[in-house]
């Protein structure tokens, strides 16, 4: 029965910690840029885009269309966003004293 307890109590400090973790990302943002800056795109680290900034001369200096541009810098943007989230998270899990390899 202890050992019940003690997987319980684990969970929701791994619970309390992840949540405290995603709290935190959403205050925090990534950037990602498209064709040398021709279009930056700036995303939370809980995954919304925040800002899109585009260029003009270098957006028409890259031949691509803007909306190819701002696509790849979105993408990019919330692949890092992503991938600082699932770090934060990771972080959290270990605090617990969990240990689950590959659930983020």
């Amino acid at each position: 029965m202890r050992a019940l307890g003690d997987m319980l109590q684990k969970a929701q400090k791994m619970k309390a910690g992840m949540d405290e973790a995603r709290a935190k990302m959403k205050n925090q943002t990534v950037e990602a840029e498209s064709a040398n800056g021709a279009v930056r795109v700036v995303a939370s680290c809980d995954k919304q885009i925040v800002s899109i900034t585009v260029n003009h001369e270098r957006a028409a200096a890259s031949g691509l269309p803007i909306e190819a541009l701002i696509a790849e810098a979105a993408n990019a943007a919330l692949k890092k966003a992503e991938a600082a989230l699932k770090e934060e998270l990771s972080k959290a899990m270990g605090a617990a004293g969990l240990s689950l390899p590959g659930l983020f």
